[in-house]
C-alpha cells in the first residue's frame, strides 16, 4: 500500500498552476489530486494540448486509451501524448486515489537529445511520450528500485504546491524534469510490451464506425443494422467494454469534439452541427450538463486560448529538433469591421466585411486561406473564405463574406440590437505570432422600417 502526503480526503483537489517562461518558451505545470471521483467532463473521451502523466497511489482504476484498456495498480504510471483519446472507465464500486500532472512538451524540445544512436533515447526527455506506438506502452510499473524515488517526488511536488519561498517555481521546474528522467528509465526497461488489453475487435468496429460518422445520425438501430448484432446484445456487449452506455459514449465524444471546435474559436453554431448535434437547444442543455458552462460561457472564456504556442510540433513531426519562434511569425488583426448598407433597417438585406491587416513581420503563407468569420449574438452566420493570396507585414486586405450557413452569404436585418463579431483566422489556418488580437466586435441598432419612415415625416 503506497502511502502520500493527503492534502484532500475526498473529491478533487485542483492545484495551482505553475508557469516559467525563457524568451517564447513557457513552462506549464498543472497538478490535480484525485481521491474517488474524476469530473464528469474528464469521463468523456478526450485529447487535450499538454501531456499527462497520471500517476495511481491507491486503489484500482482503468484507462482506455485509443483502441487499449489499461488496468492500474498503485505505483503505476499513465503516460499519455497530445494525439491519443483517453479516458478512465467508471466504476462506481472502485475506490481510488490519484495525482495527474499536465505539461507543457515544448518547452523540453530545446532541451531534448535527439539522435539515430537509441542508447542516447535517454537524453530525450520526452522519450516515453513520443517513442511507441499510438495508444500502445502508456502504462509504465514502476520496478521497486525507482518506486520510492518517484514516490518522493510526487510528495515533493505536492508540497511545493503550498510554497511560497524564494525560486519555488524553479524547484518545481528541477524536481519535474528529475520526475521524466525516472519515468524514461523506468520505460526504457519495461520488459512486456503488451500491458494492456485491447478492446475486442467487434467494438472496435463499433467505436471506428462512431468516430467516421460523428457528424451524422448515429443510433442503437443504425448500428445494429450495420454490424449484425441485435441492439441488446451490442449494448451489453459495449457498456460491459467501456463501462458506459453506447449513447453516453456518442454524447461523450461529440460534447469532446465540439469543446475542440470551440478551443480553436469556432462559434457555437458550428461547433453544434460539427460535432453531430442537429439540435442546438439540445446541444446547449448537454454541454452545460456535461462541462458545468453553456457553450457560448466555454468558447468566450477558452476559445483561441488554448491554441498550441508558435512552436513546431514535438515528436515524429518534428524536423532537425527546430522551434519556430512566434517572432518570426505573421500576426493578423481587423482592424475594421464594415456592413453594408450602412445604416440597415429591419427587413434590409445586409452583407459583411473586415479589413484585415498583417502587423507580424512575416508573410502569412502562400495558397493559405485567410479567413474571417461574422456572427451576430454569438452564433455564426457566414464567413469569407476565398482570399489565399500571401499578405506581406504592414499590408491590409478587406474581405467580404461569400458564404455562410446553408450557403447564404448575408444576413436578414431584425429589429433590436445586435452585437456583430468578425473573427479573423476562425478556423486557426495559419501559424501567428499573436491568436489574442484575431476578433473585433461591434455593436449594430437595426430600427423598424415604419418608425424610420415616420421620423423622416416629422
Amino acid at each position: 500500500m503506497y502511502t502520500f502526503i493527503k492534502l484532500l480526503y475526498g473529491g478533487r483537489k485542483k492545484m495551482n498552476e505553475y508557469r516559467l517562461t525563457h524568451g517564447d518558451l513557457v513552462f506549464s505545470l498543472d497538478m490535480t489530486h484525485y481521491t474517488n471521483k474524476h469530473t464528469s467532463s474528464e469521463h468523456l473521451i478526450h485529447t487535450h494540448q499538454a501531456y499527462e502523466i497520471y500517476y495511481l497511489l491507491n486503489g484500482n482504476l482503468q484507462f482506455l486509451i485509443e483502441n487499449n484498456i489499461y488496468s492500474l495498480m498503485p505505483g503505476d504510471v499513465l503516460l499519455i501524448n497530445s494525439n491519443e483519446l483517453h479516458m478512465p472507465i467508471k466504476d462506481q464500486n472502485t475506490e481510488f486515489e490519484g495525482i495527474k500532472i499536465h505539461f507543457e512538451p515544448s518547452f523540453y524540445n530545446p532541451l531534448s537529445v535527439s539522435v539515430a544512436n537509441e542508447d542516447f533515447l535517454a537524453f530525450n526527455l520526452l522519450h516515453c511520450f513520443i517513442h511507441r506506438p499510438k495508444g500502445m506502452q502508456n502504462k509504465v510499473s514502476i520496478l521497486p528500485e525507482y518506486s520510492k524515488k518517484i514516490l518522493d517526488i510526487f510528495v515533493e511536488l505536492e508540497f511545493l504546491n503550498n510554497c511560497d519561498d524564494f525560486g519555488y517555481e524553479y524547484r518545481m521546474f528541477i524536481i519535474f524534469t528529475d520526475l521524466l528522467l525516472c519515468i524514461n528509465k523506468a520505460f526504457m526497461n519495461i520488459m512486456d510490451k503488451k500491458v494492456c488489453q485491447a478492446v475486442p475487435n467487434n467494438v472496435v468496429d463499433i467505436l471506428n464506425y462512431i468516430e467516421d460518422n460523428l457528424e451524422k445520425e448515429i443510433t442503437l438501430d443504425i448500428l445494429s443494422s450495420s454490424f449484425f448484432i441485435s441492439k441488446y446484445h451490442l449494448s451489453h456487449m459495449f457498456k460491459k467494454t467501456m463501462g458506459i452506455s453506447l449513447q453516453e459514449y456518442i454524447i461523450s465524444r461529440r460534447i469532446s469534439m465540439a469543446r475542440e471546435l470551440l478551443d480553436k474559436g469556432l462559434s457555437v453554431t458550428n461547433a453544434c452541427f460539427l460535432s453531430g448535434f442537429n439540435n442546438h437547444s439540445n446541444f446547449v442543455k448537454l454541454f452545460k450538463k456535461v462541462v458545468g458552462i453553456s457553450p457560448l460561457q466555454y468558447r468566450n472564456r477558452y476559445g483561441n486560448k488554448k491554441a498550441k504556442k508558435a512552436y513546431l510540433p514535438i515528436g515524429s513531426e518534428a524536423k532537425n529538433n527546430r522551434i519556430y519562434i512566434s517572432k518570426t511569425l505573421p500576426d493578423l488583426t481587423i482592424t475594421d469591421l464594415n456592413w453594408s448598407p450602412e445604416n440597415p433597417v429591419d427587413g434590409d438585406t445586409v452583407i459583411f466585411y473586415a479589413n484585415i491587416k498583417n502587423i507580424g513581420i512575416n508573410s502569412t503563407p502562400s495558397n493559405i486561406t485567410i479567413g474571417v468569420g461574422f456572427s451576430i449574438d454569438g452564433s455564426s452566420i457566414c464567413w469569407s473564405d476565398y482570399h489565399s493570396t500571401q499578405l506581406a507585414p504592414g499590408k491590409s486586405v478587406i474581405l467580404s463574406a461569400n458564404s455562410g450557413i446553408d450557403g447564404i452569404s448575408t444576413w436578414i436585418a431584425k429589429e433590436g440590437s445586435h452585437v456583430i463579431t468578425a473573427h479573423v483566422d476562425d478556423m486557426n489556418r495559419i501559424l501567428e505570432s499573436n491568436k489574442d488580437n484575431n476578433i473585433l466586435t461591434k455593436t449594430i441598432i437595426i430600427e423598424r422600417k415604419a418608425l424610420i419612415h415616420n421620423n423622416k415625416q416629422k
